[in-house]
């Protein structure tokens, strides 16, 4: 394995990186609303780009992993970013919100957190990212939203039927992109 900071070199060519930069700056517009919503933005094998708010949706933080495995396999999703709202405390301290984003393709993984402030109209401001960067491969430090589409969870006939009503229910309402045509 190579160390840390030669992946976060390599990882700025992959559409990880792009992805995880594009809901990093999308999470930075939503600051002004106040709202940090559950997101997953993924890459298709075939260059489309869909972006979900997971808001909402009847899961747990267990279902809606398997969820998202689920829907990378359904939807052949080769690159992936998620991103979550989360609060961090220590014994005897104040708890800490944040914004958590994890990427992942073929070839990384990557994870970005930053601290939040609010203000006192309830406007969200985001601290400079701290993140790693690793290779998919042996990366001793991946979560377990880090490599989803890789993953051989077996489901269940009652869960694949679930998450494709859920999935039937919502898939019109994505962002969908044809990044063959779109400008960058």
């Amino acid at each position: 394995m190579t160390d840390e900071g030669d992946a976060h070199i390599r990882c700025k060519f992959d559409i990880s990186w792009r992805l995880i930069r594009q809901f990093s700056l999308w999470y930075r517009r939503l600051g002004a609303m106040g709202t940090i919503p559950f997101t997953f933005g993924g890459v298709t094998s075939d260059h489309r780009q869909v972006s979900i708010i997971l808001s909402g949706l009847p899961f747990d933080e267990i279902a809606q992993r398997e969820f998202l495995i689920w829907l990378c396999r359904e939807e052949d999703i080769a690159a992936y970013v998620h991103g979550a709202h989360v609060v961090s405390s220590r014994p005897s301290e104040t708890p800490t919100e944040g914004l958590m984003l994890h990427a992942s393709s073929i070839l990384f993984n990557i994870c970005e957190m930053q601290k939040i402030r609010r203000d006192e109209q309830g406007h969200i401001e985001y601290s400079v990212p701290k993140f790693y960067a690793a290779d998919a491969d042996g990366d001793d430090r991946q979560t377990v939203f880090h490599q989803l589409q890789r993953d051989d969870h077996a489901f269940s006939r009652e869960a694949s039927q679930h998450y494709s009503q859920v999935w039937q229910h919502i898939r019109d309402k994505c962002l969908w992109l044809d990044l063959r045509t779109t400008a960058h």
